[in-house]
């Protein structure tokens, strides 16, 4: 049991040290949207399954250990000292976290599993020669490692129990479950008020589907069903990724505004009060949240107690490999603060690599688009709670592109790119893009055809007559300008162009209107079909005149990436987009770089024509610099956040 212990000690001071360097990297960014107590909680957890792990590795080696001792003793060779055994250890761990961070710079992709192999084997054989070069100083230089790592590891273990009370609290807090709430009275003028639907597809860009004109035929039944809506061509998110878009379709605010910049920020400004929901459920709407994607949930942005009916996202997950068995555990654990509480399972993290080398394959999505259908009509002929509103957000056709048969292989027959790992190897290798352009395309199709189950499966139960049904995204989805997916510092369109499609009752008014909208122009237009008043404080306009034929003041449109800044700060870094009739000016921050397209002459973006058409690109520019600078007076409680002439900002 002596070997045992020092094994344990030395690989405690270790994990000790390096989660101290890998917590102050973790705490740089979780300051930008989280308070230091709400931090404690998270160490705490780390370090509780840091403790468990090293003991199982530590046991691990130890066996190995004995193991050896007793085969050179049947081959009766020289035994190897314990000490050498530890320092051969202690200088793979070094020399394997020294390669590791040192190809996370240069490299930052994954390596070929073969290539992968012959660098651990090299680390090995170095660590083991060496160790054999200094065999003779081998117990010296391991007593002394002992006498000074020691008070860590007490340090490690006090810390542990000192923080658990918060993690035991964060737990107790966390659970996921079925959330019901009925705190706010109803208004009784409901009985001529219909029943909205807002069913929003996570990275679905308009420019992949056959709607809007893509050549394959992506989305089939969404051409047929949105021949009698209204189709919008020239829609625009706020942003390029999950939660300060969704954050902006429930609050009718740009993403300067409401200010939950980070894709694991919470509390958006005045989110409690300031919501689409709660004026729904003020007017006598029932409200139903069904949120595939943890990082959209209603809970994280603090607005879940204005929905009726809040299930956890873990319900609609269908794990097959590890690390999504791992991820909905956190989440019925922790509830929407399970992704802050998985940044050491990420593949930057030591814990996550080795998951990732282990974890398990899969080749058909894990967020099937069913489930969540089926929980609506679950709840709809549960509560007949009419007239009711529902939000509706989908996993797919987020990576990785696994749709089930037969729709995987329906626009490339290819055999590569199917299956998770395949595509978290191959998704950025230029010569695998049209594969990959294909695998997303054909989770499209089987987006469509769930979507028309879901479409006749309201028809059966007579709920299409007094039903507005809104189809759109948060955000869409690259395979241009060397950019697959989403979430980097980018606003072409493939990104930001996203579709909106509104059906009301009544199938004889329709039409396809092409002039330039936001996301946040969704909810004041939601708000416009229930004939409920559209308060001041929201940035987007209804559209509602413009289904009618009528026009809208023309004014520019704004899309967002603002990860980099802090809550209630100055904004100093990212990317802004500015739309003004067919020209599109996007602004790098940090970089000073500044691109301008025309649209109409240039839809995919290639030519940037900022030098040839100076006044233009200096006015959108000079329009973007505006609002910054007004946005930044406000957060430095210089000025009241008074109304835009240009955007008609709300005064607060």
């Amino acid at each position: 049991m002596v070997t045992l212990k020092r094994i344990l000690r030395i690989f405690l001071a270790i994990t000790f040290l390096y989660l101290l360097g890998e917590s102050f990297y973790s705490w740089d960014g979780f300051r930008f949207y989280g308070k230091f107590f709400d931090y404690l909680p998270i160490l705490s957890f780390t370090s509780f399954v840091s403790i468990i792990l090293v003991i199982i590795t530590s046991l691990m080696l130890w066996m190995l250990f004995y193991i050896i001792q007793r085969l050179f003793k049947r081959l009766k060779k020289e035994e190897i000292a314990l000490e050498s055994f530890i320092l051969t250890l202690f200088l793979i761990i070094i020399l394997g976290i020294s390669a590791w961070k040192v190809k996370r710079l240069i490299w930052p992709y994954n390596l070929k599993p073969g290539l992968e192999l012959v660098i651990l084997s090299s680390l090995v054989l170095i660590s083991a020669f060496f160790s054999y070069l200094i065999r003779a100083k081998a117990k010296e230089i391991i007593i002394f490692i002992e006498e000074r790592i020691t008070p860590l590891v007490y340090l490690f273990i006090i810390f542990t129990l000192l923080t658990s009370p918060l993690l035991i609290h964060e737990i107790w807090m966390g659970q996921a479950k079925d959330v019901h709430f009925e705190n706010l009275n109803r208004h009784s003028d409901t009985s001529e008020r219909p029943n909205i639907i807002l069913v929003t597809f996570d990275a679905m860009t308009a420019r992949k589907m056959s709607l809007y004109g893509y050549p394959r035929k992506t989305t089939p039944f969404i051409d047929e069903w949105a021949q009698n809506a209204f189709v919008f061509t020239r829609c625009e998110a706020e942003s390029s990724y999950t939660s300060p878009a969704t954050t902006s379709l429930m609050t009718g605010k740009r993403v300067w505004t409401h200010q939950l910049y980070q894709p694991y920020g919470y509390r958006a400004f005045k989110i409690e009060r300031e919501n689409l929901p709660l004026l729904l459920k003020k007017h006598g709407y029932y409200n139903i949240a069904l949120i595939q994607n943890p990082f959209a949930s209603v809970s994280m942005i603090e607005i879940s107690e204005f929905f009726d009916f809040v299930p956890s996202s873990a319900e609609f997950m269908r794990p097959s490999t590890v690390d999504t068995y791992i991820l909905r555990f956190f989440i019925e654990l922790f509830g929407y603060k399970a992704h802050i509480y998985e940044w050491f399972l990420k593949r930057t993290f030591v814990f996550g690599l080795i998951l990732s080398k282990i974890s398990t394959d899969t080749s058909v999505t894990e967020y099937p688009v069913e489930l969540v259908f089926e929980k609506f009509f679950e709840i709809v002929d549960r509560e007949k709670s009419y007239p009711f509103f529902a939000w509706i957000h989908l996993f797919p056709p987020h990576a990785p592109y696994l749709p089930p048969a037969p729709y995987i292989g329906m626009f490339n027959v290819s055999g590569k790119l199917r299956s998770s790992k395949e595509q978290v190897r191959g998704i950025y290798l230029s010569k695998l893009i049209d594969i990959t352009k294909a695998r997303y395309e054909e989770f499209l199709r089987y987006c469509d055809s769930q979507f028309e189950k879901f479409i006749n499966g309201l028809r059966t139960r007579n709920l299409l007559k007094n039903t507005i049904i809104i189809l759109s995204s948060d955000h869409g989805e690259s395979f241009e300008h060397d950019i697959i997916t989403h979430g980097f510092p980018h606003l072409y369109e493939e990104l930001t162009n996203i579709p909106l499609i509104i059906k009301i009752p009544d199938e004889r008014r329709n039409g396809i209107i092409e002039d330039i909208v936001e996301q946040v122009d969704i909810p004041p237009t939601i708000l416009d079909l229930a004939n409920i008043p559209v308060p001041s404080w929201m940035e987007g306009r209804s559209l509602v005149k413009l289904m009618r034929g009528e026009r809208l003041p023309p004014r520019p449109a704004f899309a967002m990436h603002l990860e980099k800044n802090q809550s209630g700060q100055p904004i100093e870094h990212g990317t802004v987009a500015v739309w003004m009739n067919n020209y599109k000016l996007i602004h790098y921050l940090d970089e000073g770089k500044t691109l301008l397209f025309n649209l109409k002459t240039d839809p995919e973006e290639t030519i940037d024509i900022f030098q040839r058409e100076p006044e233009i690109g200096r006015k959108l520019l000079a329009t973007i610099k505006d609002e910054i600078s007004r946005i930044n007076k406000w957060t430095q409680g210089k000025t009241p956040i008074t109304a835009s002439p240009l955007i008609g900002h709300p005064e607060r």
